[in-house]
């Protein structure tokens, strides 16, 4: 008999193609919640209310709220990854 590991899903790689499209994601609070808990990037509501000013993701006006999408979130922060530079000598 074999034995099914639960796994917490908050703690699983998910990558955008498994993401919700539909905007479900009410507020900039709710987005920051959401990139906080699912993808563990430490992203604040600071961060965020210049990306909607900015215009760097996509926001969904939906009866006076803003509202995002699973997946638009995760191309945004995928977006501010930058490659770590290695400037030599021995450092770690």
């Amino acid at each position: 008999m074999s034995q099914q590991v639960k796994t917490d899903p908050r703690k699983q790689t998910v990558g955008p193609i498994y993401l919700n499209e539909m905007p479900t994601i009410r507020g900039r609070d709710g987005a920051v919640e959401f990139i906080n808990d699912v993808f563990r990037v430490p992203i604040t509501p600071t961060r965020m209310r210049t990306a909607i000013e900015a215009r760097e993701l996509p926001v969904y006006k939906i009866s006076g709220c803003n509202y995002f999408s699973e997946r638009d979130l995760a191309v945004w922060i995928r977006s501010l990854a930058r490659p770590a530079v290695h400037r030599g000598g021995d450092a770690a």
